[in-house]
């Protein structure tokens, strides 16, 4: 059950209201976001999923930002270190998602092992620092539209390069053949990752790291979102 907006906004008596979307860019959403807007129920509401292609922006009280996350269990390993080349962690899920991993996994390029179901956040992320790069197939929930996944900033503070879907969102944020790569299908991403050099590999990945540490730290996220909201840090 969904509180009704009334509930919403008694409950901006007690306190200050966040709401945090992670799937702003998908076209079901909308009407949702339109409706909490319109009945005034929260104090911000946070698009983050890095798309501005959705209503959240268009509000007085709407920001777009990057999905916080928490940095602790992140400890990269060094470069020469790490055992996998190209990794993927979490669900395989959308169709086009599935097609492109088995692809990938039938050239021998890709690893990803979907499971187990009870592994602990801090055992992905121990596994994300162990690959130098990350694939990433950054869909919304409907598979209609592109978003910038939590997977995009894990890989940064990995210290991983990140290999993102050509057209997404990410580029709202980082600078294609700088902070990442962009690739179009499997046989495009398989011809960029023969054709770059692993000290290319290691000054991409620096750089994302660089930048998710200095723009997408969680302090730098709510920082932004509390102001927002009017709430005074001390």
């Amino acid at each position: 059950p969904v509180p009704r907006p009334e509930i919403f906004r008694a409950l901006r008596t007690v306190a200050p209201t966040i709401h945090m979307c992670n799937d702003a860019a998908d076209p079901p959403w909308w009407p949702t976001l339109e409706e909490y807007n319109r009945e005034d129920c929260f104090d911000v509401q946070v698009a983050i999923d890095g798309s501005y292609d959705c209503p959240i922006p268009t509000f007085k009280n709407g920001l777009v930002a990057l999905t916080p996350i928490d940095v602790r269990p992140f400890q990269p390993k060094p470069w020469e270190q790490r055992d996998i080349k190209l990794g993927m962690i979490g669900g395989i899920g959308h169709t086009g998602r599935r097609e492109i991993v088995q692809r990938l996994q039938g050239a021998g390029v890709l690893r990803f092992d979907e499971g187990p179901v009870g592994r602990t956040y801090d055992q992905m992320a121990a596994q994300l620092c162990d690959c130098k790069c990350v694939f990433n197939y950054g869909v919304t929930g409907s598979g209609a539209r592109l978003q910038v996944k939590g997977r995009v900033v894990e890989a940064g503070f990995a210290g991983a390069v990140l290999f993102e879907l050509a057209g997404s969102p990410a580029r709202n944020w980082f600078t294609p053949d700088k902070d990442y790569f962009e690739y179009e299908n499997a046989e495009g991403l398989i011809k960029l990752m023969s054709e770059v050099s692993d000290p290319e590999l290691a000054v991409v990945a620096a750089r994302l790291r660089v930048e998710v540490w200095k723009n997408h730290h969680p302090l730098v996220f709510w920082e932004k979102v509390l102001d927002k909201a009017g709430v005074i840090l001390c």
